[in-house]
């Protein structure tokens, strides 16, 4: 009880060592309470010297405890690489037994093919395929296709060039031509290629695009390739007609003559190029432009929208 600190000190005489009082009688008491007091204080200084011990066995325990733990995640990774090991065998062994079911079909029907001399029929068949899968590789193959293409172009420029200069289009003293990698019209020059944009007024744009369609659309007929045999052109003229006066479609609202002329002479090379196609082809023009001559009014296959003649009638909204 002085360790635990109930009282300070243990000693002899008729002082209480609990409440530290003075009592006379206390001398028997007092020598059984010393007794067991000294017991006691000897077994605690015991407990002292045996403290390292078991601080030492603690320590021995947490050690092993550690060597146990390291043991189980060492077992459990061991269990991990077993499992894949068993899964990859389970994988092997199906593939196993699919080449055995490959390789068993395979002797069937070895065993079952007739393996006499007599080829002639094979040597037959492969005189027929192989010519066949000649001209396949010979229609695949990229340079033969891409000299096909231009050879192709080529005999399409021919027109294009041709009916530029019946036009009287700016750059057809050069060869004209598509130019498929970037979708235009060109003109071969000695100085390189001019493209579309580059050559000059609404005029020429307008005159190139129609002897492009119809060029491609000569090519596709004579080749008898699968396209529509018509194309349709809406206001080709709209560059010659000022917006502000235009009211009739009359060639005379029509200031300038050279444009007067212009217009004529496409309506005219276009009625020739379908005439020498026909009757593969048709073209249908929409357009506010009204030649007074009877090869122009007698295609005409609607009435003529003016005034109160209009795609929608008057009575319609009024």
């Amino acid at each position: 009880m002085q360790s635990i600190g109930l009282y300070k000190k243990l000693t002899p005489g008729t002082v209480c060592p609990i409440c530290e009082s003075e009592h006379e009688e206390l001398k028997k008491a007092e020598t059984i309470i010393y007794s067991s007091v000294a017991e006691l204080n000897s077994k605690l200084e015991g407990v002292s010297r045996n403290k390292p011990r078991i601080t030492s066995y603690l320590k021995t325990l947490e050690d092993e405890d550690r060597r146990l733990a390291d043991n189980i995640r060492k077992t459990r990774d061991a269990m991990e690489v077993l499992r894949k090991e068993d899964v990859e065998l389970a994988t092997k062994a199906h593939l196993d037994d699919i080449r055995s079911r490959v390789v068993g079909r395979i002797s069937l029907y070895l065993e079952s093919v007739d393996w006499s001399d007599d080829t002639s029929s094979l040597q037959d068949k492969l005189n027929i395929i192989v010519p066949q899968i000649e001209q396949l590789e010979e229609q695949l193959d990229p340079t033969a296709l891409k000299e096909r293409l231009e050879s192709q172009l080529s005999c399409v420029a021919e027109d294009m060039t041709r009916w530029a200069r019946e036009l009287g289009l700016e750059h057809s003293e050069h060869p004209i031509r598509l130019d498929v990698s970037n979708l235009t019209v060109v003109a071969e020059t000695p100085h390189g290629r001019t493209p579309l944009y580059r050559m000059g007024s609404g005029e020429n744009w307008v005159g190139y695009h129609l002897i492009a369609y119809l060029a491609l659309a000569k090519w596709f007929i004579e080749q008898k390739r699968p396209v529509g045999r018509f194309i349709f052109f809406d206001q080709p003229t709209q560059v010659y007609f000022p917006s502000d006066q235009a009211v009739t479609g009359s060639l005379d609202e029509i200031s300038d003559d050279e444009d007067r002329e212009a217009v004529k002479r496409m309506f005219e090379w276009i009625f020739k190029v379908v005439s020498e196609l026909s009757p593969e082809l048709q073209v249908i023009i929409t357009d506010h432009a009204d030649i007074d001559e009877e090869w122009f009014q007698a295609a005409i296959a609607d009435t003529k929208w003016r005034g109160n003649e209009a795609l929608i009638p008057r009575h319609w909204y009024e």
